[in-house]
């Protein structure tokens, strides 16, 4: 029998970065293959995810508080998306 390797049913799944580019797609995509997500960002999501986490992630208090509070259920997957802010740089 073949295993699914797609099959986020049944796991609970941190994804920082979750209310924007490559992390809001990354958690639509996993909470359509059935994972419970678990959004972290320093905005709100558009979708309605299972849970939300306001963590700023230049704040390492702030980290220490969510991983606290993220790591008293078990975590099955983490996706690490959330950019980091600052200018665009033109290449020449």
């Amino acid at each position: 029998m073949i295993k699914n390797l797609f099959n986020y049913a049944g796991k609970r799944v941190v994804i920082t970065g979750a209310s924007s580019g490559m992390g809001e797609a990354t958690a639509h995509l996993v909470h359509g293959l059935g994972a419970e997500v678990v959004a972290v960002d320093v905005q709100p999501p558009r979708y309605d995810f299972a849970r939300y986490l306001e963590v700023d992630l230049r704040d390492r208090a702030a980290i220490e508080q969510a991983v606290a509070e993220l790591t008293a259920e078990r975590v099955h997957n983490l996706f690490y998306c959330a950019g980091l802010p600052g200018r665009r740089r033109t290449v020449r």
